[in-house]
């Protein structure tokens, strides 16, 4: 977020009085030297730290002329740094689920000069990190490919993919291993453009989406049916996080209806390709991971349906009215918008309960929550999480007909 009185600090330039009109880079640098030092008295040797910030160009030039030796800021005087880690950023928070092609692709490219890997295992907000079994498969995979490092063509890349997939599935999977690991690269890549924007993190975590209720007048709960999800919603207002699905952070944020389905639908695929694989060196990783992967779907899943459900309720702006008797006019069909945000409803409830088993049957495991002493907060799931999605099924379901109160159902 930033330090004492720099430009860029979120709530504007501020800090301590004392240091208010001393040069800016003399806090960072303070600061760096006592991590170099402490770490060299510890490691017995210098090490390189590598560091970036909410700083403007002219502070990121200031900061440049003061470094101390071996400290890089990052577009500045940094060499090139590549990150390796497992998919815990990008799926949070579900942890389990690893690359393994991305990673040999990574560390294939070679640029001529001592290689540099910054290898990351925490999630977002240090709020929770990646399993050890994951972690150790990580580190496997990057030893390997340091002793034999893999030419920079695709074939080679492929063949140290297939010599990984023999060693974790055996001889009798290890093609079915290879083929799931190419679509579970292909299926990420991919979606990328269509789910530009969407993020797991804000909207399934900090914004709730996974364990509130989806209901079409969220104005309509009870205080004590809002108690376990709203204090955790990121919004500086609580109406706008009450009434707002889709206000993330404080901006608007949405994708095109149906965006997740197709990579929610290639993660089921890759799932049930895991689960064929019996008796391997590595089975137990391996059906965790498909695990991992159907949770990550429900999850995605959730934003899906949260999003869609959004963008109906901003088309209907007599929600901001009270209660009425729709229109009596005969139709068969009722409300066009009625039909839909009931099936995406539906979806959401089928979407709740897959995720209460997946999590019932030892998936909780796979999921980030809150570890006492650390209690759950917005950037973090609570540890009652099956609780929590009981809950949000019992919500939804005594609010099921809240809808009719605003559109029309079908009748004769």
């Amino acid at each position: 977020s930033g330090s004492c009185w720099m430009d860029w600090l979120y709530t504007g330039p501020n800090g301590p009085s004392f240091c208010k009109d001393k040069n800016k880079s003399e806090g960072i640098i303070s600061m760096l030297n006592v991590y170099r030092d402490e770490a060299r008295e510890t490691a017995g040797h210098d090490i390189d730290i590598y560091f970036k910030g909410m700083f403007t160009d002219d502070e990121k030039d200031d900061l440049a002329k003061k470094l101390p030796p071996n400290v890089f800021l990052e577009g500045k005087n940094s060499p090139e740094v590549k990150d390796i880690s497992t998919m815990l950023y990008s799926v949070y928070p579900v942890r389990g689920i690893l690359n393994p092609l991305q990673v040999i692709r990574t560390m294939s490219r070679s640029s001529g000069t001592p290689e540099r890997y910054i290898i990351d295992f925490w999630a977002s907000y240090s709020r929770a990190h990646e399993r050890i079994g994951t972690i150790a498969r990580l580190v496997d995979i990057v030893e390997e490919n340091l002793a034999d490092p893999p030419g920079e063509n695709k074939g080679d890349v492929m063949l140290a993919l297939k010599k990984l997939c023999i060693k974790w599935a055996g001889a009798e999977y290890s093609e079915l291993l290879f083929r799931t690991f190419l679509e579970l690269d292909s299926a990420v890549r991919e979606s990328r453009p269509e789910l530009r924007g969407l993020s797991t993190l804000y909207w399934g975590v900090s914004a709730r989406q996974v364990t509130r209720p989806l209901v079409f007048a969220p104005k309509m709960l009870k205080p004590a049916e809002e108690k376990y999800f709203l204090p955790y919603v990121f919004n500086v207002s609580e109406d706008e996080a009450r009434n707002d699905y889709m206000d993330i952070h404080g901006g608007d944020r949405v994708i095109q209806v149906n965006a997740v389905q197709e990579l929610v639908s290639k993660l089921h695929g890759i799932s049930s390709s895991l689960e064929r694989i019996k008796n391997a060196p590595e089975q137990e990783f391996l059906a965790d991971m498909a695990k991992a992967l159907r949770l990550y779907a429900c999850v995605l899943r959730t934003c899906g349906n949260f999003n869609d459900a959004q963008i109906i309720r901003n088309r209907q702006r007599e929600l901001d009215g009270p209660v009425h008797r729709p229109d009596k006019t005969p139709t068969w069909t009722g409300d066009k918008d009625l039909q839909e945000f009931n099936a995406i409803m539906r979806d959401e409830l089928d979407n709740t309960q897959e995720m209460i088993e997946l999590l019932e049957s030892g998936g909780m495991d796979l999921i980030c929550t809150a570890k006492p002493p650390f209690p759950e907060d917005t950037f973090i799931l609570g540890p009652d999480l099956i609780i929590q999605l009981r809950a949000k099924r019992k919500t939804m379901l005594a609010h099921w007909t809240d809808i009719e109160g605003y559109l029309t159902t079908p009748f004769k």
